[in-house]
């Protein structure tokens, strides 16, 4: 039985566990914050930096808004950030050309986090395009 159970926002097919969080994942981090009506504070920074130069500063700042986002929080009485994801690392890569930034996220997989249980279910990785 899965822990977790969603639609694929483009196929419309079922998905389930990580490949539920990793859609999650990418929802949390394209979706720019204050855009969502009744969940304000749902999404991250992360649009606004897609033209900055990719300096060390603003790869700080790309970092941060990547930790925020994903970071499990509960604010008058809504669930935000990923539960079922605790963060370890994040990577930017950025494709001059096209002028796209691509983030990949590491982190330990709790497939009941949402549930409050903590328990590991190992490292898994997803990969944002902006």
């Amino acid at each position: 039985m899965p822990n977790s159970v969603g639609f694929d926002r483009e196929t419309g097919a079922i998905i389930t566990d990580w490949d539920h969080v990793s859609q999650s994942i990418g929802l949390s981090l394209t979706t720019p914050r204050f855009t969502r009506v009744m969940r304000r504070l749902f999404g991250s920074d992360l649009m606004g930096m897609i033209d900055a130069p990719m300096n060390s500063q603003n790869m700080l700042l790309v970092i941060r808004a990547v930790a925020e986002a994903l970071q499990p929080r509960l604010i008058e009485g809504r669930q935000y950030g990923e539960p079922r994801f605790r963060l370890e690392k994040v990577q930017v890569n950025t494709a001059e050309a096209s002028a796209r930034l691509t983030i990949t996220v590491r982190g330990q997989y709790l497939p009941r986090g949402h549930l409050g249980d903590t328990t590991p279910a190992g490292v898994r990785g997803a990969e944002v395009r902006l």
